[in-house]
């Protein structure tokens, strides 16, 4: 995700990463990770 935001230089814009419920997606150093970035999670 980090390298994403990065090459794709859409850091601080509004973004929504939409994923199943699954256990990976839903880990909580996975939800750090994606605040830090700016980006918000749906389920």
């Amino acid at each position: 995700m980090k390298k994403a935001v990065i090459s794709e230089k859409i850091q601080g814009k509004p973004l929504v990463l939409h994923s199943d419920n699954g256990s990976p997606m839903k880990a909580a150093t996975f939800q750090v990770l994606l605040e830090k970035l700016g980006i918000q999670s749906s389920y």
